[in-house]
């Protein structure tokens, strides 16, 4: 599949993720279940090794790819919750760096600052069926869209033949699953408090560069496997509906 009908895939299902959000959140204001969660969490993401061998190089270089543990911001709207099941959308924005290094001799490094945008939509399962209950333990999964937007000082910087010299720095758009355990605690009618700790799973991004290529000349960036990231969040829960 080529990078542009990947980036018109992930476009329409983000696109029609936001359109049933909008009309969701918009029926669940009038109704009893509409919450929303504003946090902060510590954000970790795996680091992942590669290799570049022929026709790029005669003898296999070896380089890594990381990312910078920050902490990230976000918010999740509840739409719904009944007994012990519950959705929600999410959005959550980074900004972090990018670090591809060469590992071989003669090694080298650079560092390409980027924001990472985390959306999509979860479903909770409550361990407990009461809705009204003060402390609600629970387990959830989910899909969405990670989409790790270099900035306009990366793209300078990946431009400059004097400097990492990478050409095209762009963007990825990478599906994502994510799971994880929480809880919520209601402190009064209108506020409560909810942790975290979600896991993230998407392939590792190659922002526009190709993974491997028969051009001997082509810039790559054979970044295979998948990523793997974690979310450790503290926030507080506005009880908007009239439950």
């Amino acid at each position: 599949m080529t990078r542009c009908v990947r980036r018109w895939l992930l476009s329409g299902i983000v696109s029609i993720a936001l359109s049933l959000m909008c009309s969701t959140v918009a029926s669940a204001q009038v109704s009893q279940d509409l919450e929303l969660n504003v946090f902060a969490a510590f954000s970790g993401h795996t680091k992942n090794g590669y290799v570049i061998g022929a026709p790029q190089s005669l003898t296999p270089v070896e380089g890594s790819f990381s990312l910078d543990q920050v902490i990230r911001s976000g918010m999740r709207a509840n739409v719904y919750t009944r007994g012990h099941w519950g959705q929600e959308f999410y959005y959550s924005f980074e900004q972090s760096d990018v670090h591809i290094a060469r590992i071989t001799n003669p090694k080298a490094r650079v560092d390409l600052p980027i924001q990472i945008h985390n959306l999509g939509i979860n479903a909770l399962y409550y361990f407990s069926d009461d809705e009204q209950r003060r402390t609600r333990p629970f387990v959830s999964a989910g899909l969405g869209a990670m989409i790790y937007r270099p900035t306009p000082e990366a793209k300078q910087i990946a431009l400059d033949p004097f400097g990492a010299n990478l050409g095209d720095f762009d963007q990825s758009n990478e599906l994502t699953f994510n799971y994880g355990a929480g809880v919520k605690t209601r402190v009064t009618s209108r506020f409560g408090l909810r942790l975290d700790v979600r896991g993230f799973l998407n392939r590792n991004p190659s922002f526009g560069f190709p993974r491997r290529s028969d051009d001997p000349n082509a810039v790559i960036l054979p970044t295979e496997g998948a990523i793997h990231s974690i979310e450790a969040s503290v926030g507080i829960i506005l009880y908007l509906g009239r439950r």
